[in-house]
């Protein structure tokens, strides 16, 4: 039995006497204030403080010091983001949570190993995502870049993975639910990857890297969904049909409440029970995507991949060119796309804020 768990059997305490760890958050943060609200939608803005290069270095240490500054400069100085009419918001670890004595109130401790791609083989993604493994694809359009596997094979993927090398990760606290982190609320979207960090750091935090958000969603056993093999839009929300958007309709960013309503498929967070990972975290595939810190910040990776595509409304196969940034979203949302735990979306730069885009935060 951990320590926190024996804090609240033996002393019948609240959770946030036996957390150990403050969440430290920068004295000159306040919080969020809501400037707009219709029809339940609220529209928050944020004052950031600034953050400093020590913090940055911490999210991506593998960047050079003229990189980290140049994060550092475009970093408002307010952030803003939309919020979906929701249920009231509990504490985001509350009694019947377990709380974990290395980390602050709300977030999971992480550690063990992460399987990395082969350098024979190919990328994890690339292996998870062949016929040998995928059993049962919806759709066989092979040129559907967001094509999903209905069901992948266990035994498969237990034999290709018992061959992969594997790297201990650095032990990391995360989010437990996606930001503002409470389950019952609907999660922050409409915010840019910049915003996102200047929020994360605000909090005592930092925005996730990709390797940290990958193997907190699969676990040591690069597992394809949180949840297991079976893709299941009963544990996770996803699959719900996509929607057609005009961008007319979410600018200015203040006045977007009735184009995100007609878009908007989103739950609360932690309304899916089954919809954690093997680290006990919470709506990692599905419900919003999520900004991450590209593991290729600090090798100067800019480049382009180019796939083949169907238009989602022509039918016609199409070249899609995807170029990289630092800014990494991970998985997926509520619509019909990969969302699994390896599969990352780079193709959106820094300053991209959409209605389907969150995030969470580690330390």
């Amino acid at each position: 039995m951990r320590s926190a768990s024996k804090c609240m059997l033996a002393l019948g305490l609240a959770v946030a006497a036996c957390s150990t760890m403050p969440s430290q958050r920068n004295p000159a943060y306040s919080g969020s204030s809501v400037v707009v609200t219709e029809n339940g939608w609220e529209y928050h803005s944020v004052t950031l403080p600034p953050v400093t290069i020590d913090q940055l270095r911490e999210m991506a240490p593998q960047a050079s010091p003229a990189q980290l500054r140049g994060i550092q400069l475009n970093i408002p100085k307010e952030a803003h983001y939309w919020r979906a009419p929701q249920l009231t918001g509990a504490p985001a670890s509350d009694a019947n949570e377990p709380v974990d004595p290395n980390c602050p109130l709300g977030m999971v401790d992480v550690r063990g190993d992460m399987k990395v791609d082969s350098p024979t083989k190919g990328p994890i993604e690339q292996l998870q995502r062949s016929d040998q493994v995928c059993k049962h694809w919806l759709g066989n359009d092979p040129t559907d870049f967001a094509r999903r596997c209905a069901q992948f094979s266990k035994t498969a993927w237990e034999k290709i993975a018992q061959d992969l090398a594997t790297e201990p990760m650095k032990p990391f606290c995360i989010d437990r639910y996606e930001y503002p982190n409470k389950k019952g609320a609907s999660p922050a979207i409409d915010v840019s990857w910049y915003e996102a960090i200047g929020i994360c750091g605000a909090e005592g935090k930092r925005l996730c890297t990709e390797d940290e958000w990958t193997f907190a969603c699969e676990g040591e056993a690069a597992l394809p969904y949180p949840y297991g093999y079976e893709r299941s839009d009963q544990k996770c929300n996803i699959d719900k049909a996509w929607l057609d958007f005009t961008k007319e309709k979410l600018t200015p960013r203040d006045q977007a409440a009735g184009g995100l309503a007609k878009l908007w498929k989103g739950e609360p967070s932690g309304t899916y029970d089954e919809c954690v990972s093997p680290f006990k975290v919470h709506d990692m595939t599905g419900n919003v995507d999520e900004w991450t810190v590209s593991k290729s910040v600090g090798i100067n990776f800019k480049g382009t991949e180019v796939f083949k595509v169907k238009d989602k409304k022509s039918g016609a196969i199409k070249d899609r060119v995807v170029n990289h940034y630092p800014s990494v979203l991970k998985g997926g949302y509520w619509s019909t796309v990969r969302d699994q735990c390896r599969p990352a979306t780079g193709a959106h730069d820094e300053t991209t804020q959409f209605y389907q885009m969150g995030f969470r935060c580690c330390k």
